[in-house]
């Protein structure tokens, strides 16, 4: 028996809803339950293809366009996480106002005609900035992330009821007429739940039984939970699930078999070619997904976007998070995957009725040429349809098999739908539509002389007036993150150093992510990073010392190290532990550094405290006027010689860029603009006080580009493009951030690059 979800009285429910959101669209109720082949919906039983979409990746003006194109490509319902370090940045202080409003988001979704699957965290991962979970976290006593542990439950779950009771005020749940039909608490927790022991394993039950209170009324998942109890469902993420099928039904006989991450294309990080998954292979997983029995799948992503201010986790992933996914970061329809994969949507859709009626025999079926491949065929009084599998990897395996008197080819690593399981309706290795590709073409160069300079004093300003940023003083360097409480990806730490007459050989130790040295002001070295785990890095270097007093034969310098973060960790166990800063210790010729006082601690960079933190997303003012006046009064002139930038490192520019009308148009209403950020180092850009991300250009792609054949299993290592070329080169902007008129753009570059040679850049998909 299909196991019914209970029914609120929704009448006054739903009329407090439309009164208190008069743009939600009123809808009838919508009764989900479901049993071992399928979700049904109002009584009728539905193969649901899912798409994520995550509402910070782009901006609220676009969501509507977006929508448009998901539900063109043929998906059901839109899977949304929900990022709590947006909502709650201070404890208990909740925000979910534009441009976070994830009501509305849902809302724009349902008048698309999606419905939604709501994935409440409170841990999301998503390649974001510390998995989503706010930094404050780390000050509460005896917290322990993810485990049954007493703060760290407070916390998470009453943010996961504030989330709930918040949609559920809007009528956003589909009882209610909204669009969420299904929810899930927690995120692949299966993958890290022994690290925890007996606390892991009591969480995961206490978490997967609070979703009954959480809201009982819509079926509740957990992903990557094979134990989990019976009223959650269990679902699968990875590039390939065909084999979980049978395996989950053993456990869980009364549920559906579900898919909640197809990795169809993959992140990417810094100084690493770029990963793209053929369309074929994912077609091909799909299928043979279906034919196993699954009865709903997610892409994760169908559309990606982009990763706008500090919020890429990693740490060292990259701005764009176009993920190569069937919807392009900008909007834009990517051939062939949307193609291909809508034709895909609407050949199962065709033969659903017949698929969910009953379950697959599986057959081993000799080819003509002395092969096999494998029939999953679906029969029953509502008719047949039958998936032909072939597994074979190699060029020369293409199979014939004989349907209906005649020779079938079937090309390897494909499955073909055959309709009364005997018309194919669909292969998923022959597409049709030619590829595209994005192009740029300038429309503005940053050229001109910019309206104001500034390049920020090493460590703390000695200028005239006060410095505006945060310090703190210490006896050993303090960790970075609870120092700055993630505001910067900036802190200084300086101290000094009494040395002798002479050449001295100086290393600094353990530095996370990365970071720059400096001595009286000059740089010195670089601490590279180490890899995607942002490991310790140092550097050794040399530098000379004189005495400045007659009869003394040595002298004082000042050192200091800018330590800077690249993203949090976004995944593993015992995340609250994780330290980033310098963590090490300064030697001298070999021998631990005497230091003369405590470290001392700032937090940022004084051109961050002009343009505030940037994700605002509220437009600044950019009259030439009211911006120099803002820049003089942050960031005087420093008058110390032995605090100043030498070499003119750490930059910055404000520029002012005009566009036309014309420049910023949209066909459609995809995003038309980029950013090139050619010849800057590393840094950030600001649109109109809007923070574009982080800009890494000089950072050059790894990797083996060789050409690669969709045929045999996939990983994010086996296709690549853009070796020996900047990982990430040009950065989006969204339209909804520019005007026709003047366009404040700020740089901040590291190494004080040139930015002559950027400029912004007319995008378009041919």
């Amino acid at each position: 028996m299909p196991q019914a979800l209970p029914v609120l009285a929704f009448v006054a429910v739903l009329a407090a809803a439309v009164t208190s959101s008069p743009s939600l669209l009123p809808s009838d109720p919508v009764h989900i339950e479901y049993d071992k082949r399928s979700f049904i919906i109002n009584g009728e039983r539905k193969f649901l293809f899912l798409g994520s979409v995550h509402y910070p990746r782009t901006a609220p003006e676009q969501w509507p366009f977006i929508f448009k194109q998901v539900k063109q490509h043929g998906i059901d319902v839109v899977e949304a996480y929900i990022f709590w370090d947006l909502h709650e940045k201070e404890p208990g202080v909740y925000d979910f106002e534009h441009p976070f409003d994830v009501a509305r988001f849902m809302m724009e979704a349902h008048r698309a005609g999606l419905y939604v699957f709501l994935r409440v965290g409170p841990y999301v991962c998503a390649e974001w900035n510390y998995g989503g979970l706010p930094v404050w976290l780390r000050h509460i006593d005896n917290m322990v992330f993810r485990t049954m542990n007493e703060p760290w439950l407070e916390a998470s779950l009453t943010f996961s009821e504030r989330v709930v009771d918040h949609l559920r005020d809007f009528g956003l749940f589909s009882y209610q007429g909204g669009p969420i039909i299904m929810a899930q608490i927690e995120n692949e927790y299966g993958n890290i739940m022994s690290n925890y022991g007996q606390a892991g394993i009591e969480y995961m039950q206490y978490v997967a039984n609070y979703t009954q209170k959480l809201e009982p009324n819509v079926p509740w998942l957990m992903c990557v939970q094979p134990t989990a109890p019976d009223v959650v469902i269990n679902t699968c993420n990875g590039f390939y699930c065909d084999d979980f099928v049978s395996s989950h039904w053993q456990s869980y006989p009364n549920h559906p078999a579900g898919w909640t991450e197809n990795w169809n294309g993959w992140f990417n990080q810094w100084g690493a070619a770029i990963a793209y998954r053929p369309v074929e292979d994912d077609a091909h997983a799909v299928l043979r997904f279906i034919a196993a029995g699954g009865s709903f799948m997610n892409y994760y992503m169908v559309y990606g976007g982009t990763t706008f201010g500090r919020k890429t986790g990693g740490p060292f992933i990259i701005t764009s998070y176009d993920y190569d996914v069937a919807i392009d970061e900008y909007g834009n329809k990517h051939e062939p995957k949307y193609s291909h994969l809508t034709s895909m949507h609407a050949a199962v859709h065709q033969v659903e009725d017949i698929l969910l009626s009953t379950f697959p025999s599986v057959t081993s079926t000799p080819t003509l040429g002395g092969g096999e491949v494998q029939n999953y065929t679906y029969s029953s009084d509502v008719g047949c349809v039958c998936f032909i599998v072939n597994n074979n990897e190699k060029g020369e395996g293409e199979e014939k098999v004989e349907i209906g008197g005649g020779a079938l080819s079937i090309p390897a690593w494909s499955t073909t739908v055959l309709a009364d399981c005997s018309r194919p309706i669909f292969n998923s290795a022959t597409t049709s539509t030619p590829s595209t590709s994005l192009t740029y073409s300038t429309i503005a160069r940053l050229d001109k002389d910019p309206v104001f300079t500034f390049v920020e004093p090493v460590g703390a300003s000695k200028g005239p007036l006060p410095d505006p940023r945060p310090s703190v003083e210490s006896p050993s360097p303090l960790e970075q993150i609870d120092t700055t409480n993630d505001t910067s990806d900036y802190l200084w730490y300086c101290n000094s150093l009494n040395l002798a007459s002479g050449t001295h050989t100086i290393k600094v130790t353990n530095v996370a992510n990365m970071g720059y040295v400096y001595v009286d002001g000059q740089y010195m070295a670089e601490l590279k990073y180490s890899g995607s785990e942002g490991g310790a890095n140092s550097a050794s270097f040399t530098t000379s010392v004189s005495s400045t007093q007659p009869g003394v034969d040595s002298g004082d310098v000042e050192l200091c190290i800018l330590s800077i973060t690249v993203g949090i960790l976004n995944y593993g166990s015992f995340m609250e532990k994780y330290s980033v800063g310098f963590l090490g210790e300064v030697e001298v010729d070999g021998q631990s550094a005497a230091l003369k006082g405590d470290w001392q601690h700032i937090v940022g960079l004084i051109g961050e405290k002009v343009n505030g933190d940037g994700d605002s997303h509220q437009e600044a003012d950019i009259s030439p006027v009211s911006t120099l006046s803002r820049w003089r009064s942050f960031a005087p002139p420093t008058s110390s010689p032995s605090s100043s930038n030498v070499e003119g490192r750490l930059r910055w520019t404000v520029n002012i860029v005009t566009l036309t009308i014309d420049d910023i148009s949209s066909n459609e209403g995809e995003d038309t603009l980029a950013f090139n950020a050619s010849g800057l180092s590393k840094g950030f850009v600001l649109i109109n006080g809007h923070h574009i991300g982080r800009v890494w250009p000089a950072k050059i792609a790894e990797g083996d580009c060789t050409p690669c054949s969709y045929a045999g299993n996939y990983d994010a290592s086996k296709c690549l493009r853009g070796c020996d070329e900047p990982t990430q080169l040009y950065y989006r902007i969204p339209n909804a951030w520019v005007r026709a008129g003047p366009n404040m753009v700020v740089i901040f570059d590291e190494e004080g690059a040139d930015i002559t040679s950027t400029s912004i850049a007319k995008v378009k998909r041919v």
